[in-house]
């Protein structure tokens, strides 16, 4: 097995983390020595696409419906699909196998509780709540130790996190899309209130009110804005506490072993929020309770030292980000299970 095709997407409500763990994949790949083409929805973001680091074709559409993607796939056959969507239903897929047959499917899927009849599944959730697939016969992967994260996690993980006596610098970073709008409501009055701490705010390359913010933190010195950076993770380890969403950034967080406060979004989000905070790691607010008095008070509750150190410990010993190289011994499996 030696080409690899790698689909994904990304839009204003899929926002970015998909295609970021496909980026992450398709480069370990690479330098493992396989080929391999990507495929990306051609409404995704051009900063977005400019993160790919192998050749790829863009597909119109949604490929579970009104697509070209099969008919691309036809012209560029490669060995083994790689899906890593928001959703992938049996329908599609069922489909896919009849039209391009003789190559081995992988589904990275985060939903669970349907079937799937592709070759691997790897599910990436925390939450054994999403691991359900009843009838499918696929090889299953399951657990946060399979999510892919760029390889640079690993080596801040090693490293020693110092935790602070005092919380005095805090990172901001609510994903690439930040459907909710918590940065620009942050940006509004958390500087201002915490004068003394210096707060820097990751914007996303999705992220639609990237000016809205910047004119709201204009006259904070205490405040840094940044958007598509490539030293977030220099700055979550310098950091005392990161506000982030519950998606890939709170498993990133972890790793590093800086303290989190989780602002989750969607159900997945605050399901994956409850099982880190369960296993000791972070604070969270529920989307009912975001204003400014519960935040004052989950912050305030979050300058005990004691309770920093702890989560810090935690989050270190959930998540280590080798992810992408477990996907990859997944794929060098599936190889030599078709050379036989």
């Amino acid at each position: 097995m030696k080409k690899i095709a790698i689909v994904t997407e990304a839009d204003e409500k899929v926002a970015s983390g998909h295609l970021m763990e496909c980026v992450v994949c398709a480069d370990t790949f690479r330098r493992a020595g396989y080929e391999v083409l990507f495929y990306i929805n051609n409404d995704a973001a051009d900063a977005l696409k400019d993160r790919i680091p192998v050749p790829f074709l863009e597909y119109t559409g949604r490929i579970d419906g009104g697509s070209d993607f099969i008919g691309k796939c036809r012209q560029h056959f490669c060995d083994c699909y790689l899906f890593n969507l928001r959703k992938i239903e049996n329908v599609f897929l069922l489909n896919f196998r009849r039209e391009i047959n003789d190559c081995k499917v992988i589904c990275v899927d985060e939903w669970g509780h349907r079937r799937l009849d592709c070759d691997i599944i790897v599910n990436p959730m925390i939450d054994p709540y999403y691991w359900e697939y009843p009838d499918s016969c696929a090889q299953k992967f399951y657990g946060e130790k399979y999510l892919v994260l760029f390889s640079e996690l690993a080596e801040y993980h090693k490293k020693d996190k110092v935790i602070s006596f005092n919380l005095r610098k805090l990172v901001v970073t609510m994903g690439g899309v930040d459907p909710h709008g918590y940065s620009l409501m942050l940006a509004k009055w958390l500087p201002c209130f915490y004068c003394n701490w210096q707060i820097d705010f990751v914007l996303g390359g999705g992220f639609q009110k990237t000016e809205e913010v910047k004119a709201a933190l204009v006259r904070y010195p205490n405040v840094s804005v940044y958007q598509n950076i490539s030293f977030l993770y220099r700055l979550l380890y310098e950091s005392d506490l990161v506000l982030c969403a519950g998606g890939n950034t709170l498993h990133e967080t972890a790793a590093i072993g800086t303290p989190a406060f989780i602002f989750p979004g969607a159900e997945h989000e605050v399901r994956n929020a409850d099982m880190f905070i369960q296993r000791g790691f972070g604070r969270k607010i529920s989307s009912e309770q975001v204003q400014r008095e519960e935040i004052i008070k989950i912050l305030s509750e979050l300058e005990d030292f004691s309770v920093r150190k702890e989560m810090s410990d935690a989050g270190k010993r959930m998540i280590d980000g080798m992810g992408a190289e477990r996907m990859l011994d997944i794929i060098e499996l599936m190889s030599d299970q078709k050379n036989r």
